[in-house]
């Protein structure tokens, strides 16, 4: 590739095509190619980088204790997306669920009963911890 060329002219119009790589290292005796499939729109990409810089800008502002998840639309794509980070957020403080820039649909009682659920109690084994009965429910206040 000329140094007058970027990566991104010269992959113009090959959506979806597999192109072949070739990497050449300072010092390695042989380049090495790689074939690609390129991707039509960079959106997902760029969206996923977005969802995860804001969630670590969260958790770093709040030392840990509150979680973030964006819901994109109230569909199939929102409903998964909200599963994708629900579990692993869920057992903060508190929970930030962000529906800027939501595309709009239907709120599902399936994401509202899930940020609804209660504390139920405690299981403690005769010789182990304590451990909520309750595991995958918010534990942070509710905020209008």
């Amino acid at each position: 590739m000329a140094e007058s060329w970027s990566p991104g002219e010269l992959l113009v119009n090959r959506a979806k095509e597999e192109v072949v790589l070739t990497f050449a290292r300072p010092g390695e005796a042989e380049p090495r190619s790689v074939t690609v499939k390129t991707l039509n729109s960079e959106g997902l990409a760029r969206y996923r980088e977005w969802v995860e810089t804001t969630r670590r800008r969260v958790h770093e502002a709040t030392g840990g204790r509150v979680g973030y998840i964006h819901v994109p639309d109230m569909g199939p794509k929102g409903y998964a997306e909200f599963h994708r980070g629900y579990l692993a957020e869920v057992d903060r403080e508190g929970l930030i669920v962000d529906v800027r820039y939501n595309g709009g649909g239907h709120v599902s009682p399936l994401l509202l009963e899930k940020l609804a659920r209660r504390h139920l109690g405690y299981d403690v084994q005769r010789w182990g911890s304590r451990r909520r009965i309750r595991r995958n429910r918010c534990w942070g206040h509710w905020l209008p």
